[in-house]
């Protein structure tokens, strides 16, 4: 999911707001490589510290059993919520979506020393008999010779590795329980001692041995060492990995370890190809991160969330399509002819009370959290199957699908075109005929959808291993199935119209919330505060390039630009790279837009002609014509009446951010029209005002007259 135009402003304030974080004000969550030293939160390596969620995911703000605040607050910086909310930087409702803009670990620094000992690698034991073992590296001698990596962002100059001889383990290990008794971390004479600082820049350690000549390791299934950290040492992960002469690194095992104790570590050498030309162990050591902060966008604003706060990934959102699998509610498998049932609440202590059908196309309508016995959130989904509602878990759907079953609309992609359609959905072949295909960038429109299985079932009663979804589409003349992946949404049809919007001009967006405030200060007897000739067309948006073919735009291939605000009619649609492009004539210049600079479609182009067919009305009473406004504005004044089934023009159109909560552009029209007086008039409408009381085609015609 792409990140929606006037999140920038918000996120840069928020970035601004973070100087006491960071001595580098160019410093961008997630763009930059690395955040300056001063932050805890630097940036993650999803390899080394995974998180729940990834960049541009979507989480649920779940709402707690007992809430404290009203709505789900995020803060300014990266920390804890206080009490009274007094660092939040702004809130959307429970239950709303919030997109995953930056991810930041933060770690609990150490500076000491952490133990390694007892490498071996164990052969796979034939049935009946123990596993046999052959010791690598004991470290009771000089010979066993490790060296420590330092890496080029080290702040730790005083790092070593050694061999040491006597460490009383008894001292360093943890504190027992109430009640018990302490354990027992006596251990050899020799180990291999781990001494560094780990701070923000290297959190992990990592050291190394190479073998004078490659190791065959082909008859032994696992490598196992030993490793105590001490109790005051929080949250330790290690990783074990084994190096090749073909320069492969692989990683066998990342484990926690429990401080101020030994733990064994097992790792599974199957992944390693070639187990014949070991040449060396790496083994990486140090704090996983003790919590994760995400940067989020929560309804337009933008702040931070612990971890623990959020619910999800959410897989589905409000208005998807999925389809419902042959998955009961308690995760056993439905065999053929048994009822979908579904809960009309998000409670799994429910038993479910409504059906819907296996196989069918749903739609996703609302999402909640639900927090189990375990304190976990499960993430339930709402879906509307015919006439039915009810709730179900992420496992009961497939999707979501890429376009909806009936009346969706997409192209073909190029490198995959032309595609085959076909009687039935499954591949082509003598008991399947193919009717036709559609080629590259071909419109479309999809009138069904189902999925067929591939590959059998691991156990009599599961669900196949995987299912292949095909959408029934017709493309030109031909009516015919094809698998999903060849296929593209795109927003508009060619012949549409669409406003163009370019990015923001830091610092000069006004939304429709700011627009309505000027507007209200306006007394009575006044002047509007802006009247049409005077509405700067997309004030704080910047004109967006033309370019010469369907691509991104660089240096050397544009050939104009369109100015924010402009209506522009969409000529042709292409695709490059799984990117939307349309085809519009800007001024004297025709080239290609990125959809994602279409934001709104438009009804009507500058020169349209309606005709109003109802009358507005005032507080419970019909005027006599339908009311224009002054100013771009739900309370600006009335600019008079145009009187009905009389012709007006489109003489203008502008767009306005809307308010925070509802992100997104409202569209505005100027319409010069005939007033109830019979003299000229002109004012401003908004786009879904005129929807349903406007024609366009003179109505007299329309009656024969």
């Amino acid at each position: 999911m792409q990140l929606k135009k006037p999140f920038l402003v918000l996120v840069i304030l928020v970035i601004a707001s973070m100087a006491c974080y960071s001595d580098n004000p160019l410093w961008l969550p997630g763009l930059t490589e690395v955040p300056p030293s001063p932050t805890f939160l630097p940036t993650p390596d999803e390899d080394t510290h995974p998180s729940r969620f990834s960049k541009n995911e979507l989480a649920l703000a779940p709402e707690p059993q007992n809430p404290e605040q009203p709505f789900f607050f995020i803060t300014e910086l990266p920390e804890d919520l206080l009490s009274g909310v007094r660092n939040a930087s702004g809130s959307c409702e429970y239950g709303s979506s919030l997109e995953i803009l930056y991810i930041g670990h933060e770690f609990n620094s150490f500076r000491g020393s952490v133990y390694v000992d007892d490498l071996s690698l164990i052969a796979a034991p034939a049935e009946g008999e123990e596993p046999t073992g052959q010791p690598l590296f004991d470290f009771e001698s000089e010979d066993d010779a490790w060296t420590l990596v330092q890496t080029e962002d080290s702040l730790n100059a005083g790092q070593e590795v050694q061999r040491a001889q006597n460490v009383d383990f008894n001292e360093l290990r943890a504190e027992p329980a109430e009640g018990e008794e302490p354990i027992d971390a006596t251990n050899t004479t020799g180990v291999l001692e781990i001494t560094t600082d780990f701070q923000p820049g290297t959190w992990l350690a990592t050291i190394q041995t190479s073998f004078d000549t490659p190791q065959d390791w082909s008859q032994y299934s696992t490598l196992s060492a030993r490793v105590f950290v001490p109790r005051n040492a929080r949250n330790f992960v290690i990783f074990l990995k084994a190096n090749t002469t073909s320069g492969q690194e692989v990683t066998l095992v990342r484990e926690i370890v429990d401080s101020g104790q030994w733990a064994d570590i097992t790792a599974d050498l199957a992944a390693v190809e070639d187990l014949t030309e070991v040449s060396g162990i790496t083994v990486n050591l140090g704090p996983d991160p003790a919590r994760t902060f995400y940067l989020v966008a929560c309804s337009g604003n933008v702040g931070w969330a612990t971890g623990e706060r959020l619910a999800g990934p959410v897989r589905f959102e409000r208005g998807q399509s999925a389809l419902t699998r042959p998955v009961g509610a308690r995760g056993e498998p439905l065999r053929e002819g048994q009822p979908f049932m579904v809960s009309t609440d998000p409670n799994p202590a429910l038993p479910p009370t409504t059906m819907c059908d296996v196989d069918q196309v749903v739609d996703v309508v609302d999402i909640s959290a639900v927090e189990e016995r375990t304190g976990e959130q499960t993430i339930w989904y709402q879906i509307n199957c015919a006439q039915n509602r009810g709730w179900v878990t992420e496992d009961r759907i497939f999707g979501p699908l890429i376009l909806p079953a009936q009346d969706g609309l997409g192209i073909v992609k190029p490198e995959l075109a032309p595609v085959e359609l076909t009687a039935e959905p499954r591949v082509s072949g003598d008991d399947n005929q193919v009717l036709g295909t559609c080629e590259a960038n071909q419109t479309l429109t999809t009138s069904g959808f189902t999925t067929i299985s591939i590959g059998e079932p691991e156990a009599e009663g599961d669900t196949p291993q995987q299912l292949t979804p095909y959408y029934r589409i017709q493309c030109g003349d031909y009516i015919g199935w094809t698998e999903q992946t060849p296929l593209l949404e795109i927003p508009y049809p060619v012949g549409t119209n669409a406003m163009v919007v370019g990015d923001e001009e830091l610092g000069q967006v006004e939304t429709e919330a700011e627009a309505d405030e000027e507007d209200a200060e306006v007394t009575e007897g006044e002047e509007a505060a802006a009247d049409a000739d005077e509405i700067e067309r997309a004030r704080g948006y910047l004109p967006v390039p033309l370019t010469e073919v369907p691509e991104v735009a660089v240096e050397g291939n544009i050939i104009g630009e369109c100015p924010s605000g402009t209506v522009v009619e969409l000529q042709n649609v292409n695709s490059s790279n799984d990117r939307i492009f349309y085809q519009v004539t800007c001024g004297e210049s025709t080239g290609w837009i990125e959809d994602i600079f279409l934001p709104n479609g438009t009804d009507f182009i500058l020169g349209n002609s309606i005709w109003f067919m109802e009358p507005s009305t005032a507080g419970r009473e019909a005027q006599e014509g339908y009311e224009l406004l002054q100013t771009t504005s739900k309370v600006s004044e009335a600019a008079g009446q145009c009187a009905l089934f009389t012709e007006a023009t489109v003489s203008d159109a502008v767009f306005q951010a809307k308010a925070l909560r509802r992100l997104g552009f409202r569209i505005w029209y100027e319409i010069t029209c005939t007033d109830i007086d019979g003299e000229e008039t002109s004012g401003w409408l908004e786009a879904d005002d005129l929807q349903e009381v406007v024609s366009r085609r003179n109505p007299f015609h329309l009656l024969g007259g």
